[in-house]
């Protein structure tokens, strides 16, 4: 079946209706959107077509949320293709789904938090620019994320004379990191 509404588009929920009561509460709400019109509907009149024209019949909707953190809500309807209605069993597996789906979410929205936070981090350790010397030209780029850091620096010496060292860390984590690094002068040539 296809979503009764466009991917992406914002929903607007009058009220009073189940979608903010369940946003509101956080209980789900097992609905027959073909018994009496009720108020909701009549004020709705968009999504009460969209539900007619669909031949729904029978749905419940089911916060998204995750320690009483309202992240959305979802709806799952039933059509002319299965007639029969959503009873008390359905409820609790939508209730289940949603509870596992809201984990994932939020963890999900944690870890691209944290990552953001990390990556912040280390952009702003890098340096904001390297001396401008007549013995080297340098270069270099950052790829957060990569298995392996490679980091250098470039060490203005007396004598025209420059020092480079380049480092890796071949893993992650205290106690766990090793470097391997080089140190080379680099003399400048005579042409």
């Amino acid at each position: 079946m296809h979503a009764l509404y466009p991917v992406g588009e914002t929903s607007h929920f009058v009220s009073p209706s189940p979608y903010m009561q369940v946003l509101t509460d956080l209980a789900p709400r097992l609905m027959d959107p073909k018994s009496s019109p009720s108020e909701w509907l009549m004020h709705d009149a968009a999504r009460a077509g969209a539900l007619r024209d669909a031949g729904i019949h029978s749905m419940i909707i089911v916060p998204l949320s995750f320690h009483g953190r309202v992240l959305g809500l979802v709806s799952f309807y039933r059509g002319p293709r299965n007639p029969v209605d959503f009873d008390a069993s359905d409820v609790a597996l939508a209730k289940q789904l949603s509870a596992k789906a809201s984990a994932h979410l939020e963890n999900a929205r944690c870890y691209a938090r944290e990552r953001n936070t990390a990556v912040t981090l280390q952009r702003s350790l890098l340096p904001r620019s390297f001396p401008d010397l007549s013995a080297v030209s340098t270069a270099h780029f950052y790829t957060p994320g990569a298995r392996q850091t490679v980091w250098f620096d470039v060490i203005e010496l007396s004598g025209a004379r420059v020092g480079l060292v380049i480092g890796q860390v071949s893993r992650q984590g205290l106690n766990q990191g090793h470097c391997v690094f080089a140190i080379g002068p680099v003399r400048r040539s005579r042409v």
